[in-house]
């Protein structure tokens, strides 16, 4: 007995050229945090967020978008580290005292989600939950956008 399959994939990946860019992200300050990441990009590449310290060595959210040369600071995001963006792009989530806030990516009031020790790692799916490590006890959080935390279970991921 001979099989033979040849079905097509429903997403094919297509070759993109690769994009190199060089930017510039003045702040005033120093760039990077002590922990987490320090720059990300939306979703749609056309802006970035970045963490920098000012001079007294106090962090802040940037933004800058990429068509633009000018970079502005977020405000109300101090001691602010660990960025990432929703699923659409319109907000960035990150951690500042013991807090995980929300802040539009156009600027804004930064809103608080929960209480968290920390964050380790966090990520904005499409169904508006942030999935984020909130302390370094291997444990996995959901955060509605919304705001308060369920623990999600280590057997099924499920709350």
């Amino acid at each position: 007995m001979v099989a033979r399959w040849s079905g097509s994939r429903a997403h094919r990946i297509t070759d993109q050229p690769t994009l190199h860019l060089e930017v510039e992200l003045r702040s005033g300050g120093q760039l990077g945090s002590i922990v987490g990441t320090d720059v990300v990009i939306s979703p749609d590449g056309t802006r970035l967020v970045f963490v920098a310290s000012d001079s007294s060595g106090v962090s802040h959210l940037y933004t800058r978008l990429l068509s633009q040369p000018k970079v502005s600071e977020m405000p109300g995001t101090d001691g602010a580290r660990g960025p990432f963006f929703s699923w659409n792009g319109e907000w960035v989530g990150y951690w500042a005292g013991g807090k995980l806030w929300k802040i539009s990516s156009a600027g804004g009031s930064s809103i608080a989600l929960c209480d968290a020790p920390d964050l380790l790692g966090g990520s904005w799916g499409d169904d508006d939950n942030i999935i984020a490590a909130l302390s370094s006890d291997h444990r996995l959080w959901r955060i509605p956008a919304e705001g308060g935390r369920q623990k999600l279970s280590p057997a099924c991921g499920r709350a």
